[in-house]
């Protein structure tokens, strides 16, 4: 087997590549990511997040990906854009370069083989590892996580969690995980491992009380972790973008289709010779079927479960006797190893154009999209420093913070903060996106006495405190609404946004 330091290299090498195929940062929210490292290099620990002026992060921030942002100071010297791109890359070859150490230390035979399946993962993998987001220390947290509940190793595990609590918003997966394995032991060993979920328990309430934040990052970690399925799901107040939707369920077999394939296959050798699979075994397959399940429920755990399975796969197979080796002693496997190379040239070939295919379609719109932000933004730097500058579309408050960190901004990240901290501004923003007239989405959230229709000028004046409005070309209603209220100045517009003055 080839070592770590030749595999880590060559994974870098793909996803560079894959880097390359869009000049700008892949997606709004690494923006926000490199933009707080930056402003963490430059002013240290940030205890309060003015650019967030109507959220609880204005006047304590709690800072939920901290370690993620200190691990991406030292990129921002190259540029924040080159410096995210990078980051993302290291953190891709490391994934990569750790599940492939998780098998070279079981000993599993064609080890460098299987890491072929993060080639053959398909356009949506790709997209979603292009980010520089901190998902990708997350995947890293759960594969280590994982190894130590393996090998059960309860101390290095708290460890693990402790990190992950600095790391990562939803860090209590790896207390999930670990209650998992616990039951999961019994079934070989005859005992719960109880003192797995307790480490993992400690790991994180340590985590949390190290957090520099204390104790403002739990407030932020209810907001996002329970508040925000309780507003988004049950009320349906918020929009939240795509990615928390499923996939439609051709899609997934379309793109998933080799990974798919190969869980079918081995899964059932597995539950014919169940009695062959170890506990360490079951806690990587058991972690992978979990979240091949959210991958469908929805596209950002797509991340998590191709690694997953370049792991579990591969132990599944050799315990039960149908790894490549294996195969490749009996003629009837050599033909099933010829099918299974051949689905692999076809997923990767296939993903591959289609994410290639997806680049060059979004590339325009992403250049388009970053030159509005970056001329708005100097508009604002020059014109609206700490000033509130009222955004249509909150997906656009991270880039126009990378842009201008002078003005200040509604809302960071996700709505749910904005509707937390303030729900009556939050529907008077809803209404004022719609010209006016509250959507019907949201008209059940509405106050009783909501004042129909809104006045543009006086809530944007008296309500936001704000003189230069951002709507994004999607926004017709409130564009024409703008147009069309007497005094307001059409300061900037291109394709993607128009940039208004009110009259003062």
């Amino acid at each position: 087997m080839p070592p770590v330091l030749v595999v880590v290299p060559l994974a870098a090498a793909f996803f560079f590549q894959i880097q390359s195929a869009i000049p700008t940062i892949f997606e709004v929210d690494g923006y926000y990511h490199i933009k707080v490292a930056e402003l963490t290099a430059r002013n240290g620990i940030l205890r309060s997040f003015p650019w967030a002026a109507f959220t609880p992060f204005r006047d304590h921030f709690g800072d939920k990906e901290f370690l993620f942002h200190v691990f991406l100071v030292p990129f921002t010297r190259l540029g924040l854009v080159r410096g995210a791109k990078l980051a993302a890359v290291v953190l891709d070859a490391a994934i990569v370069g750790l599940a492939y150490h998780l098998l070279r230390v079981r000993r599993v035979r064609g080890a460098s083989a299987w890491m072929l399946l993060f080639v053959g993962a398909g356009s949506v993998f790709f997209w979603r590892m292009g980010q520089c987001r901190p998902h990708l220390g997350s995947i890293l947290c759960v594969l280590t996580g994982l190894h130590l509940m393996a090998r059960r190793r309860p101390m290095a595990l708290a460890l693990v969690a402790a990190v992950y609590a600095l790391a990562y918003t939803a860090s209590h997966v790896i207390l999930i995980l670990a209650t998992l394995a616990a039951g999961l032991h019994r079934r070989s060993h005859g005992r719960i491992a109880f003192e797995l979920p307790l480490a993992a328990l400690v790991g994180l309430a340590a985590g949390h009380l190290l957090h520099p934040n204390f104790p403002h990052n739990l407030l932020i970690w209810k907001i996002q972790n329970v508040d925000f399925y309780r507003f988004a799901w049950l009320q349906g107040a918020l929009d939240l973008g795509p990615e928390i939707e499923p996939l439609p369920l051709s899609d997934y077999l379309r793109v998933h289709f080799l990974v798919l394939g190969l869980w079918l296959f081995i899964g059932a050798a597995a539950l014919r010779r169940r009695q062959r699979v170890s506990y360490e075994t079951a806690v990587f397959a058991t972690a992978g079927v979990a979240f091949g399940i959210m991958a469908y429920t929805g596209a950002r755990f797509t991340e998590y479960w191709v690694p997953l399975s370049c792991v579990a796969l591969p132990l599944l197979a050799d315990d039960v006797g149908v790894g490549p080796a294996d195969l490749m002693g009996r003629p009837a496997g050599r033909w099933l190893l010829g099918g299974v190379a051949a689905l692999f040239a076809l997923s990767a070939c296939l993903g591959l154009r289609e994410f290639t295919r997806l680049t060059h379609a979004v590339t325009p719109s992403q250049l388009a999209y970053d030159k509005s932000m970056r001329d708005i933004g100097g508009i604002l730097a020059r014109e609206a420093p700490g000033e509130i500058v009222y955004h249509a579309a909150w997906s656009d408050a991270s880039a126009l913070l990378f842009y201008d960190d002078e003005s200040r901004y509604l809302a960071m990240l996700d709505p749910i903060y904005f509707y937390y901290s303030d729900p009556y501004r939050y529907v008077l923003l809803r209404a004022i996106n719609a010209g006016g007239v509250l959507p019907a989405a949201v008209r059940p959230i509405a106050p009783p006495g909501f004042p129909e229709p809104v006045a543009l000028l006086s809530t944007l004046r008296t309500q936001f405190h704000t003189r230069f409005v951002v709507a994004r070309s999607d926004f017709r209603r409130l564009i024409e609404a703008m147009r069309k209220t007497p005094g307001v100045i059409e300061r900037y517009r291109s394709t993607q946004h128009v940039l208004f003055e009110l009259p003062r």
